[in-house]
């Protein structure tokens, strides 16, 4: 399965725009894929939330980095354009729709990307939804600042940004897209990290992991993708 779900992150922090918006695309095209599910009945109403998990960083500083560049490439992402959606339109053709075990299934996949349109519409509402002052990128860490979801008064779609705070048995429901590029060789908190990785009925496939295979650090850069495997 690793070629279903696994997606490399090669490039360095903040010269790898190319993977975290590819990431940013998968998160619209899979949560217009659970739209359409729904209305066909192959991914229950009642699963309310769709989220992407972003982490790079324990540092309250460096999350509030994150954030304001994901605005700015999310802002900047032309869904509404031609040019954007012919983007979304060669992830699902190459890759989500491709690679799915469902994907001669009508159920989960219209017969051709341009039925999706009108979902992705309501996918980037649904997204850039106000919440609580925040918009489509949300903080969560030990901050007075920080966004506080509760994930069973409302329906949540949005990008969550977090560090310690997510690995100490706090669950993201409805994680669709992760894009992980922190370093921790802790057996405990990747042990929590992998639930992650869970149950997910009705979008099993459409489940994506950017990972980095070549994190800097001292005294040899390290795959964060064999920490995982060997634990």
């Amino acid at each position: 399965k690793k070629d279903l779900h696994i997606r490399n992150i090669d490039n360095q922090r903040d010269a790898d725009d190319a993977e975290l918006q590819m990431a940013l695309d998968a998160f619209v095209v899979t949560g217009a894929l659970k739209l359409y599910r729904q209305s066909t009945g192959a991914y229950a109403a009642a699963q309310r939330h769709h989220t992407l998990f972003y982490s790079d960083s324990t540092f309250v500083a460096d999350m509030n980095n994150a954030r304001d560049r994901i605005l700015g490439m999310w802002s900047k992402g032309g869904y509404a354009s031609i040019q954007g959606l012919n983007r979304l339109k060669a992830l699902y053709e190459k890759d989500i729709w491709l690679k799915s075990t469902d994907k001669d299934s009508r159920a989960h996949f219209p017969k051709s990307f341009e039925e999706l349109t009108q979902f992705i519409s309501q996918t980037i509402q649904r997204i850039d939804q106000p919440f609580d002052g925040h918009g489509p990128v949300l903080v969560v860490n030990g901050e007075k600042e920080s966004a506080q979801i509760d994930f069973q008064t409302m329906d949540v779609w949005k990008i969550v940004i977090g560090g310690m705070k997510l690995s100490r048995g706090y669950t993201i429901e409805g994680l669709t897209v992760t894009y992980f590029r922190r370093k921790s060789t802790n057996e405990a908190a990747l042990m929590q990290m992998g639930r992650w990785f869970g149950y997910r009925a009705g979008y099993r496939d459409l489940v994506r992991l950017w990972i980095s295979r070549n994190e800097l650090a001292r005294p040899l850069p390290v795959d964060i993708y064999d920490f995982f495997e060997s634990v």
